[in-house]
């Protein structure tokens, strides 16, 4: 009795202990662990790296070429359209595994248009966010449409939303090459 009752006390503060050891099932127990997203990029447990990255908020920024003050904001909200229209199979809720991109031209001489994108710095997010559920069509053209809504992106013309690490949907100026090959 006396032996079975050790023993089940071994086990128990073994299973904890390991739960202890930093960086093996947990995170870090130092008084060094970062406490926010701008600090656990920094850190060298990778998965505060990972964490920190994903937990950004969404940002907004109205940069793109030199010839954004052409573009018109319609085209660019037509080629986000496209996003959907391009397969006659997708749904808004279908995930998307890779990049997107669509253009349209604002004026009759077909001489300028603008390019939606989705887009991900770092191959690994397309796969993260499709899993987690963040890049679905609708979401997407929801992020694109955020870019002119006054209370978030407020651009005019050219623009990007960074979600997700580092994927992003942005509207620009193109011209010639807006396929990107």
């Amino acid at each position: 009795m006396f032996g079975l009752n050790l023993l089940k006390i071994f086990i128990l503060l073994s299973s904890i202990q390991i739960f202890m050891i930093p960086g093996v099932l947990c995170l870090p127990r130092s008084a060094s662990q970062p406490s926010g997203p701008e600090t656990a990029a920094s850190s060298s447990n990778p998965a505060l790296e990972v964490r920190g990255n994903l937990e950004k908020r969404d940002s907004w920024d109205c940069k793109g070429s030199s010839s954004c003050g052409m573009v018109k904001a319609s085209a660019c909200i037509e080629a986000l359209e496209a996003f959907l229209r391009s397969n006659k199979n997708n749904r808004s809720w279908d995930k998307v595994w890779g990049p997107i991109r669509h253009w349209r031209s604002y004026n009759s001489y077909n001489t300028g248009k603008c390019l939606a994108m989705y887009t991900c710095g770092d191959s690994r997010d397309y796969e993260s966010a499709a899993r987690a559920g963040v890049a679905t069509i609708g979401n997407l053209m929801a992020k694109g449409r955020s870019i002119y809504d006054e209370e978030l992106g407020n651009c005019k013309r050219c623009g990007s939303v960074w979600f997700w690490g580092s994927c992003r949907v942005t509207f620009n100026y193109c011209h010639n090459n807006c396929a990107g090959t």
